[in-house]
């Protein structure tokens, strides 16, 4: 009897003193890590101001293949939100939401885990050289309140003094992970590029298949207007109506020299077609449109930033790739022409 006294008054002086001792433990915790990317800050921002690709470079994907996610919200930016929930108590149950984002700077978030609290992280993007050096901080308070929560906050003081490395170990792995995602992405800046997804319906349209000039202005540009004047002048012997600007459909790319066709869209396609000409639709379906302003001779520049801007959505690009040609160019100074580049996604 007298050991089993010893030994509760023991129990109860080693629990009141570790209460005591967590009221003076650091009651923040804070810990952050940071990684060089090889991509443009427009890029990771991109990565990172979306849940979209999250499961493929966080740190705690993989704890639990069978975790369940929900997202809510936009796509992107403030308010977009996803929240998981595991048997796994490695895992549990949790909600992240983002609620500041200055592209290509900055995405900051909050972390609801329940009955565990609640945290905010942010991911700080600056430019390193020709890449992008990202730092991930995580700080979360430790409060001991006087209610049924008073135990969740002492035993929380004390893991507080561990959780930064163990966090930080977290963050590592998960930056490793955005490094390898991004690095394997096609590279191009592509902040400021506008573009839409959205799908598109078919319109009736008169095409001449099979054309191929040099990538320059002046070739294709002579190639184009003989073909564009002949589906004008059947538009006009047939009573058509012309429904949308011009466009080519290309075929693909060999050194200095481009295939494609050329196009127009009428309000009806039922008049025979002469010569090179042939009844066509143009793509129906899911597609981005990405919108050129300038000179058709540096529409290469906007393709290679569709690429980039895809990839950082998830999105895989389809063909055939058409241009539209929203411009006159023969009206409009050459930096107000407006291309539309569309390619087909899924």
């Amino acid at each position: 009897m007298r050991l089993l006294k010893v030994l509760f008054f023991g129990v109860a002086i080693l629990l009141v003193t570790a209460i005591g001792v967590a009221f003076v433990l650091p009651s923040r915790v804070a810990t952050e890590r940071s990684v060089v990317i090889d991509r443009p800050p427009s890029m990771v921002h991109a990565v990172v101001d979306s849940f979209a690709l999250f499961n493929r470079w966080s740190p705690w994907a993989d704890l639990d293949p069978k975790t369940r996610y929900t997202y809510e919200g936009p796509e992107r930016g403030v308010g977009a939100a996803m929240a998981w929930a595991s048997d796994d108590p490695s895992v549990g149950s949790g909600r992240q939401t983002i609620t500041a984002s200055v592209a290509p700077e900055r995405v900051e978030t909050a972390l609801d885990f329940g009955d565990f609290g609640t945290s905010e992280a942010a991911l700080a993007i600056t430019s390193d050289g020709d890449g992008s050096k990202v730092t991930w901080r995580f700080e979360t308070e430790l409060p001991i309140t006087l209610d049924g929560k008073f135990f969740f906050g002492v035993l929380g003081r004390w893991f507080g003094l561990t959780m930064a490395d163990a966090i930080g170990a977290d963050y590592d792995k998960g930056l490793g992970k955005l490094k390898a995602l991004l690095e394997g992405m096609p590279r191009a800046d592509i902040e400021g590029l506008q573009a839409v997804v959205q799908d598109v319906a078919a319109q009736p349209a008169y095409e001449v298949p099979g054309l191929s000039s040099g990538t320059d202005g002046a070739s294709s540009s002579a190639v184009l207007g003989a073909a564009y004047g002949e589906i004008v002048a059947l538009a006009q012997a047939s009573n058509l109506k012309l429904a949308g600007p011009p466009y080519t459909v290309i075929r693909g790319h060999t050194g200095d020299q481009w295939r494609f066709d050329a196009g127009i869209p009428v309000d009806r396609n039922d008049a025979p077609p002469s010569g090179r000409l042939q009844a066509a639709q143009t793509f129906a379906g899911r597609a981005a449109d990405f919108r050129h302003l300038g000179s058709y001779d540096t529409l290469g520049q906007t393709h290679a930033k569709a690429e980039a801007w895809l990839a950082t959505r998830g999105l895989a690009a389809g063909e055939p790739r058409m241009e539209i040609y929203v411009s006159d160019p023969m009206t409009t100074p050459v930096e107000q022409v407006v291309t539309l580049v569309r390619i087909p996604v899924r």
